[in-house]
């Protein structure tokens, strides 16, 4: 029995482990969204259908009286590879095959004579296979809307009360018609009825209310290439899906990016705090270099206090001895304040000293600032230091997954070649033949 849509998906999904029946991994489709494959599905039919072995469809045509010529329906180009052969004159044997050429939607049968009327001519179709994934609708019985004759390739059935769509290829099937049909487009159910485009046209006249009935159409692959199509579909996968792994590639361009930003901040911030002159840590330096002086000539001011004070304690013990007698020229008072001066002398270089260490203690707060502000902008620049590194580690990252994406690509791609060698070696697109032109 021909698989469905859904067995070839699964068959697909198992070969490369994302089936989910495997109980170690994460369930269905972890790694390959239906989707995914499902976009896969056409270019898979036409690759198989052509390196293996197409949809081979017999059906009758029309000749054209007094031309050799016969026009393609638009039913006759779906899905067509090509045309193998024709067989004109019918009912012979053994049977009279010929071969065609095309131009556009035009088909010359390769004989001498023209066809003298109107005859039945047998057309050899290959054809892209089938493989439907759902049918559009819940509703499977219908009815013929109207009496349709036979040569239609339109048909009106009676919706009833379905709603959707019928999708393309969906199978049709009428009551007293033994003959197969196809939808060849997809058609959106009207109120009551809907018009489908069908191959091949009616063979037989469709009486109205005959039964129809839709189904969703399996595989027309044979089980050999079943089996074929499900590996290809596997290989274009993980093809497919490298290239996002390689978007990492990019990504990783960009965060270099960011890294070297990143170094060349660093870079800025040092110079910040190296400058010759006019950087944090040079001001800092000058700083510590004022403090010392300010030291210094505080230590001076304070040297001299000792003098100032010594000829105080001079100037009131002279003045000591005046006291209680009787002053002449002078005496005890003007003693007193000469020591009294000599001690506001003093009080004055006190006052310089504190100065000096006040301006000293200044210049050692400015060194404390200029120093943190230089530890402020090195700590910036290990900042941006981890910055680079956290960016670099994930460019590493980046291009390791990258690397994964190479190894799906190439087991695909081997695989692939696998599939399709083993196709042209299975059958291959049918050769060509010369047929006898009388």
């Amino acid at each position: 029995m021909a698989k469905l849509y859904a067995d070839i998906i699964n068959d697909a999904e198992t070969l490369v482990q994302d089936a989910g029946i495997d109980t170690g991994s994460a369930g269905a489709n972890a790694v390959f969204a239906t989707a995914e494959l499902d976009a896969l599905i056409p270019s898979a039919l036409s690759r198989i259908s052509y390196l293996g072995k197409p949809w081979q469809v017999k059906t009758t045509k029309s000749t054209v009286a007094s031309t050799r010529d016969i026009t393609l329906t638009t039913g006759d180009k779906w899905r067509l590879l090509g045309i193998d052969k024709v067989e004109y004159l019918t009912a012979q044997e053994p049977p009279v095959y010929r071969n065609v050429s095309r131009f556009g939607d035009v088909v010359s049968i390769k004989i001498n004579n023209r066809p003298p009327e109107i005859a039945d001519i047998y057309f050899f179709w290959n054809k892209v296979h089938l493989l439907q994934s759902a049918l559009g609708t819940s509703t499977a019985t219908w009815a013929v809307y109207a009496d349709t004759d036979e040569a239609a390739t339109t048909l009106v059935i009676d919706a009833g009360s379905a709603t959707g769509t019928v999708n393309e290829m969906s199978t049709v099937a009428i009551t007293g018609d033994s003959t197969t049909y196809y939808v060849i487009e997809a058609a959106t159910i009207a109120t009551n009825k809907v018009t489908l485009n069908i191959w091949p046209p009616l063979t037989a006249d469709a009486a109205e209310n005959a039964v129809v009935t839709l189904s969703l159409t399996g595989s027309t692959l044979d089980i050999p290439l079943e089996g074929y199509l499900a590996r290809w579909l596997a290989a274009q996968a993980c093809i497919s899906k490298a290239t996002k792994s390689y978007s990492q590639v990019n990504q990783a361009i960009a965060t270099i990016t960011l890294a070297a930003t990143a170094i060349s901040a660093i870079a800025a911030v040092i110079a910040k705090a190296e400058a010759a002159t006019t950087g944090d840590i040079a001001l800092a330096r000058a700083q510590i270099a004022l403090s010392p002086t300010a030291i210094t000539l505080a230590n001076v001011e304070f040297d001299k206090v000792s003098a100032d004070v010594v000829l105080a304690a001079a100037a009131l013990a002279s003045g000591t001895t005046l006291i209680n007698t009787i002053p002449v020229g002078g005496g005890a008072s003007e003693y007193m304040r000469q020591a009294s001066s000599n001690i506001g002398v003093s009080q004055g270089r006190l006052i310089n000293g504190q100065s000096y260490l006040q301006e000293a203690a200044a210049d050692n707060a400015n060194t404390v600032q200029y120093l943190n502000a230089a530890g402020a902008e090195l700590k910036t620049a290990g900042e941006k230091a981890n910055e680079a590194i956290a960016s670099l580690r994930l460019v590493a990252t980046r291009l390791q997954v990258s690397q994964g994406g190479l190894r799906y690509e190439e087991w695909g791609r081997r695989e692939k070649a696998q599939v399709e060698a083993e196709l042209r070696a299975y059958g291959g697109y049918p050769s060509s033949k010369k047929y006898p032109e009388d």
